[in-house]
């Protein structure tokens, strides 16, 4: 069994205390198709203001191939869209630094 990395970043998987496996982003990644159109403005009454107010429309999955033996780790987004799809993994069980910054996880969905 294979794993690919469809996400646009490394994901680190830290296993245990003493192991981690990597799996290096490829060179195209599965993401789903987005459209941003603006919608009616939000009125602040105290300042007289209008806040910009957009909507964000999800379309279709691009990327996203099907490979015998392979599974393919996705963002949560890419899964719900394509969610037909027995092959995809999700990281999950986050893990943090001091700082909150997310340095990978401790397995998949």
């Amino acid at each position: 069994m294979k794993i690919l990395n469809l996400t646009p970043h490394e994901v680190v998987c830290h296993v245990n205390d003493s192991v981690t496996l990597t799996f290096s982003k490829q060179d195209l990644f599965a993401r789903v198709k987005t459209t941003t159109i603006e919608s009616e403005p939000l009125l602040d009454t105290v300042s007289s203001f209008e806040l910009p107010m957009f909507q964000t429309v999800y379309g279709a999955v691009e990327n996203l191939p099907e490979m015998e033996d392979t599974y393919l780790i996705v963002s949560r987004i890419v899964q719900s869209a394509a969610n037909n799809r027995a092959d995809l993994l999700i990281p999950s069980g986050l893990v943090r630094d001091d700082k909150g910054n997310i340095i990978g996880c401790k397995g998949f969905e």
